[in-house]
């Protein structure tokens, strides 16, 4: 086997290991997307988001009742307000939605750009195996 085709084969083996790292991609980075919804409880974390701001979910936003989705990462990933695009959901949904970096919670701390948790209306919206997987998240300038 040529040093070629085994630097190939390790490459391949490392990605495999390591699938929830971000990853450059095409102007973007892979992330590990999971989603929430506005309420009270422990892990929900309330209505607002990290500096006492309404949280804007993606479902008005497609109604047109929002001017952004509002999603949580790490907090070190993205200065607040970083606007995002996930071209994933903005093909399924059939138009551009703007996401903003707003939100973080415990389970972001220290995952960079590999983690990212979309608001979403409530507990059914929040099921949707279109948002929860891998997506692509493209920083817009």
């Amino acid at each position: 086997m040529n040093t070629f085709k085994r630097l190939l084969i390790l490459v391949t083996i490392i990605a495999g290991a390591f699938s929830f790292v971000s990853i450059a991609h095409a102007g973007g980075y892979k992330a590990h997307a999971t989603s929430y919804y506005p309420d009270s409880s422990q892990m929900e974390g309330g209505f607002k988001d990290r500096i006492g701001k309404k949280l804007y979910t993606l479902q008005s936003y497609l109604n047109g009742k929002a001017p952004y989705v509002s999603v949580a990462m790490d907090s070190r990933a993205f200065a607040y307000g970083t606007k995002l695009q996930i071209p994933e959901l903005d093909k399924y949904y059939g138009k551009q939605i703007e996401f903003r970096v707003v939100d973080t919670g415990g389970r972001f701390k220290g995952k960079g750009k590999s983690r990212i948790d979309i608001c979403t209306s409530n507990y059914k919206s929040s099921i949707n195996p279109m948002v929860n997987r891998t997506l692509t998240l493209v920083q817009l300038h």
